[in-house]
């Protein structure tokens, strides 16, 4: 593989969260550390931003001997070609800066060695001074890296517009027969059509291929965007949410007509507002002064705006919203007095205090803002992961069904109000891929988040959303392959999930044949996708990860 000899110990290592990872420099000491891994029967795991939380709580929570632990953030180069408008970028470079990278400098995210960052700043052209690169979609937030992002089929809020549609080429470090080997998958290699090309498998892959050491992505002409956040009472929202509203432009109408868009769903008795967020593009120019987007009101101190205080305050309150009623229930039992508190605490403490943070609109409207298009369309990245940690089941849809879908949620909650939670649950759209394992293949989506504080007692995949994937499974929901998936036993488990992907077969036929040693197949994705483990195999494997 190269003229000059590796070893493990000639390969970086650093502790993160008590495990030691590897953080190879170069392609060729990936294919040695995938080697090894084949040879000793070790399971490849991988971490990228952590932003797959149920994810990457099993890879570090269960380290035992058997895995192989590699980080890539030296793999985080940036090559443009001007004539063609591509980038090519490693699999370790992340979106956007990432405030909670565990790696040390020099390999720690910053905002100048991340894609998008570099993409806007890149200016080849002369005539154009102001014009950088572009891709015209990304997720709400931008911490994660390329091949997170891609591996678990991550979109962003557009039905014109998709980070998947860019995608190229990927280049991997897959475990044939005869071990690590490099492969590219183009999506326009000429031997294949869209419906066997492998390339659509391996886009969104879970990391059950290999390792993602390279993607190159086409380019657009950079731009801004100029767009509104409007808070109403829910009565109020000036679309056919619910589909009783005919007068009032459809759902799916809004979100195919917006460029950018995403709504924020407060369903509690007290509360029920909706908060509806619309974006557009404008040229760029030379005039132009960013305002961006404030999701939590920002305070000035010492000269300097931050909404740390805001998010301070929400932390205090959400936090007390999830722990003071299990402090009551260990205190007082289910007696008659902890009931009459917690009918009290739902209705009338709980949403005195989130209408302290979630407002209607006062005399001056919306709120406005404008910005450059990486720090606009990512409008939930300046909150705080360590303050406000937000974990969260995503369900995907046929677009026309949503209005379905939420009054089918709004009878259910109006039926069992204890059961609506304390947190807003998120609304946005996703376009049509071609991807075989994307939850949106084959059909523009809605998709609806369930969050759940991360600072609360208890786990929501036991305790929360379990209800949700119940009551929807008759809709045919496709569940996010990063976020929380329902328990690979339940109805909503390995049988249905692999069942709502007609190419499955395919996809998993493939994924044997470029790994069959199963080196980067772990328990995490054996169970919620029924791959039979190898007679000869006797590790406990892990999952991958972004």
């Amino acid at each position: 593989m190269t003229s000059a000899p590796i070893h493990t110990a000639t390969i970086e290592t650093q502790p993160i969260d008590g495990v030691t990872y590897y953080l190879p420099a170069t392609v060729d000491e990936v294919c040695f550390l995938v080697n090894q891994a084949w040879q000793t029967n070790t399971v490849v795991c991988l971490r990228g931003a952590a932003h797959s939380r149920p994810l990457i709580s099993s890879l570090e929570a269960e380290a035992t001997a058997g895995r192989l632990y590699m980080i890539l953030s030296k793999l985080d180069s940036v090559h443009f070609d001007d004539n063609l408008k591509q980038v090519a970028v490693g699999g370790g470079c992340h979106l956007g800066l990432d405030p909670s990278d565990p790696t040390t400098p020099p390999n720690a995210s910053t905002l100048a060695n991340s894609l998008l960052y570099q993409l806007d700043q890149h200016r080849p052209d002369l005539t154009k001074p102001l014009l950088g690169w572009a891709i015209p979609d990304m997720g709400g937030i931008i911490h994660q890296t390329i091949g997170g992002f891609l591996s678990t089929g991550s979109s962003g809020g557009s039905l014109q517009h998709s980070f998947n549609d860019m995608l190229l080429s990927l280049t991997l470090v897959t475990c044939g027969a005869n071990g690590a080997q490099l492969q590219t998958f183009s999506r326009n290699d000429p031997r294949y059509t869209p419906d066997n090309n492998p390339f659509f498998a391996v886009g969104v892959g879970l990391g059950l291929f290999g390792v993602i050491v390279s993607a190159t992505f086409q380019c657009v002409d950079s731009f801004n965007i100029v767009g509104q956040e409007a808070t109403t009472l829910e009565a109020d929202c000036p679309i056919d949410m619910f589909g009783d509203k005919p007068a009032l432009p459809s759902l799916a109408n809004f979100f195919r007509n917006t460029p950018y868009k995403r709504m924020m769903w407060w369903p509690q008795i007290g509360v029920e507002k909706m908060l509806v967020w619309q974006a557009r593009p404008i040229p760029v120019a030379a005039d132009f002064v960013p305002k961006p987007y404030e999701e939590i009101p920002v305070i000035k101190i010492f000269g300097q705006e931050t909404p740390i205080p805001a998010e301070i305050a929400a932390d205090l309150m959400m936090s007390g919203f999830g722990n003071v009623p299990a402090f009551l229930h260990e205190l007082l039992g289910d007696s008659l007095l902890y009931k009459t508190l917690m009918a009290l605490g739902r209705d009338y403490i709980v949403p005195t205090l989130l209408n302290l943070f979630v407002k209607v609109d006062g005399p001056d409207g919306p709120q406005k803002f404008q910005d450059s298009w990486y720090n606009g369309i990512p409008m939930d990245n300046r909150v705080s992961d360590l303050l406000m940690p937000v974990w969260f089941t995503e369900l995907w849809f046929p677009i026309d069904n949503g209005p379905t879908v939420l009054s089918q949620l709004r009878a259910y909650f109006a039926q069992y109000p204890d059961r609506v939670g304390t947190f807003s649950y998120e609304i946005y759209p996703a376009k049509a891929s071609e991807f075989w394992l994307s939850p949106a293949y084959g059909t523009d989506v809605f998709r609806i988040d369930m969050f759940w504080f991360g600072d609360n007692p208890g786990s929501p995949a036991n305790v929360f959303y379990p209800e949700f994937w119940n009551l929807l499974e008759p809709l045919s929901f496709r569940p996010h392959w990063g976020k929380f998936l329902p328990a690979s036993t339940s109805g909503e488990g390995t049988t249905y999930l692999t069942r709502r992907y007609p190419n499955f077969d395919k996809w998993m036929a493939l994924r044997n044949q470029t790994d069959p040693h199963q080196v980067f197949v772990s328990d995490y994705w054996r169970n919620h996708l029924g791959i039979e483990r190898l007679v000869h195999s006797s590790v406990e494997e892990e999952l991958v990860s972004q």
